[in-house]
């Protein structure tokens, strides 16, 4: 895997939280028996061996949805193995083969695509894309359907050649899948994504700015990526000259992020803007 691919897929796992995944599973859950609700909480505190045990001993009662956490709990389990790798995708298919377009299949075939893109040896990412893209055409209000637009978002960017002509192409490519994005976290993780990774892979400033603005008015659960994309406003728009929106993100990151590193300088900056009046 090349060190493009580990950079973006690390990006990835921050912008594309933990948060928000736990976010769309536990939306799927919150009908779940005590015991079940006992085992999502052991693994979404990477207890997944724990979890395993109790998921399976639901299954006669709860199978679908033991099920589903039986498969994401070897997942997670260490060391990873191809035994469990297999077990997993085996569940999943079979969860998504008996009822694709209720919660717990459409949980099942985002982590599917999931297991393309991020738990094979040689990621597919076609096959991943294909998997996201049908799962938000079918269901664009679910939880799993908002979370997959970033997804193919962060694969078209990362397959894309890395001049600004190809960054744009694209960018305009993955435009009309803003008409899926139905809810704030939807829109702030899509959003989010385009314009931290272009601005990595040096893309069009102005096309950056346009996306991180509008997740700027979104909530973030994040702090570090909230701050992150105030910050980068900010400096575009202070390269572009535009005083008033620089001014309006340096000074709404000093408010929110009084104790990071990069507040003191900002601070200078304010002042220097306030001295050239």
């Amino acid at each position: 895997m090349n060190r493009t691919l580990l950079f973006l897929l690390a990006l990835a796992a921050s912008l594309l939280s933990a948060n928000a995944q736990t976010q769309a599973q536990t939306q799927a859950q919150t009908q779940s028996a005590p015991p079940l609700r006992e085992a999502w909480k052991n693994a979404s505190l990477f207890l997944f061996n724990d979890a395993f045990s109790q998921f399976q001993k639901e299954k006669t009662t709860n199978p679908r949805e033991a099920s589903l956490g039986e498969a994401l709990s070897l997942l997670g389990i260490q060391p990873k193995t191809q035994k469990n790798l297999a077990r997993s995708l085996s569940i999943l298919t079979a969860l998504a083969a008996e009822n694709p377009s209720d919660e717990i299949g459409l949980a099942a075939r985002f982590h599917l695509a999931r297991i393309d893109e991020l738990h094979r040896t040689e990621p597919n990412l076609p096959a991943a894309r294909k998997q996201y893209l049908s799962l938000l055409e079918d269901a664009p209000a679910s939880p799993f359907s908002q979370i997959a637009a970033s997804r193919i978002a962060l694969i078209d960017l990362h397959l894309s050649a890395p001049d600004p002509a190809s960054l744009d192409e694209t960018e305009a490519r993955l435009r009309p899948l803003e008409n899926f994005l139905r809810t704030p976290e939807g829109k702030r993780e899509f959003h989010t994504m385009v314009g931290l990774v272009l601005n990595t892979r040096l893309g069009n400033p102005t096309t950056v700015l346009r996306h991180l603005l509008i997740a700027s008015k979104e909530s973030f659960s994040q702090k570090k990526i909230e701050s992150d994309v105030l910050f980068t406003i900010a400096e575009i728009a202070d390269t572009q000259g535009d005083t008033a929106l620089a001014k309006q993100y340096y000074s709404r990151f000093v408010a929110d992020f009084p104790q990071d590193i990069r507040t003191f300088l900002i601070k200078k900056r304010l002042e220097d803007f306030s001295a050239k009046k």
